[in-house]
């Protein structure tokens, strides 16, 4: 995936602590913060993002979200990983943190990012 422009476009969902700051002053567009399922398809619906970090226990399933972005990297901010996540952080990781992976991820490609 290449994204468009100089910025990754990225969408949070549900509690994910204080993410959207700390992506945007690192170089993120937080295209959309959605508070609950519904407004977490909505927004994926109206963009395409680069990137979506969802709380784990927003969603069931993140299926259908990957249909809408078959592009975009998931990631869940929780305990599990519902299907559809390319894959989970524990909570109280930071903005920056998160910004980093999502850099490697997006940018440099998912392999780049696995150790």
């Amino acid at each position: 995936m290449k994204p468009r422009g100089d910025r990754l476009r990225v969408i949070t969902a549900g509690r994910v602590g204080d993410m959207e700051a700390q992506l945007g002053a690192s170089g993120f567009d937080v295209a959309a913060v959605a508070e609950t399922e519904d407004a977490l398809i909505d927004a994926v619906s109206g963009d395409e993002p680069d990137a979506i970090v969802v709380e784990a226990d927003l969603c069931d399933s993140l299926e259908h979200v990957r249909d809408l972005a078959p592009d975009a990297v998931v990631i869940v901010v929780g305990d599990h990983t519902p299907a559809g996540a390319l894959g989970r952080v524990e909570e109280g990781m930071s903005g920056t943190a998160m910004a980093g992976l999502l850099h490697a991820f997006v940018a440099e490609g998912v392999g780049a990012a696995v150790v």
